[in-house]
């Protein structure tokens, strides 16, 4: 028997785990404040202050390493994009602009595609988990 692709379905559940990725991120942030610093006084504004920096930061660290490994198996490297700063491979050249990111202003992703062979799972698996290895 064939099965189907239903997209409204893999659309939900997408949006659903990226939702609980966010909220439990959020709690983890809200928890480590509450730990480590007081609710009043200069830590605590300072920490607000160098949060969305800092989240930037990981951001860029995560798409990066995305990114390098990508290039180490093969892929040919289009597009990264952090946050509103995209960065497009074009005809002439790297091509930095701003664009309004729909996933949020700390959301980013890489684009590729393969080189001159077709991507093997194995480089699909270590791109992916370049990502997480590209913060450490």
């Amino acid at each position: 028997m064939l099965s189907t692709y239903n997209a409204s379905a893999t659309r939900t559940r997408s949006l659903l785990l990226i939702l609980g990725g966010g909220i439990l991120y959020l709690l983890g942030f809200i928890k480590l404040v509450a730990f480590f610093v007081p609710p009043v006084g200069l830590g605590f504004l300072l920490l607000l202050l160098i949060f969305p920096w800092a989240r930037f930061l990981h951001t860029s660290l995560h798409e990066l390493g995305h990114l390098l490994v990508g290039k180490a198996v093969g892929f040919r490297f289009i597009d990264l994009m952090v946050g509103p700063i995209m960065w497009r491979r074009t005809t002439k050249g790297l091509r930095v602009q701003c664009y309004y990111n729909p996933l949020g202003d700390q959301a980013g992703f890489v684009s590729k595609l393969p080189g001159r062979a077709p991507a093997s799972r194995k480089s699909m698996i270590l791109y992916i988990l370049g990502g997480p290895l590209g913060v450490f």
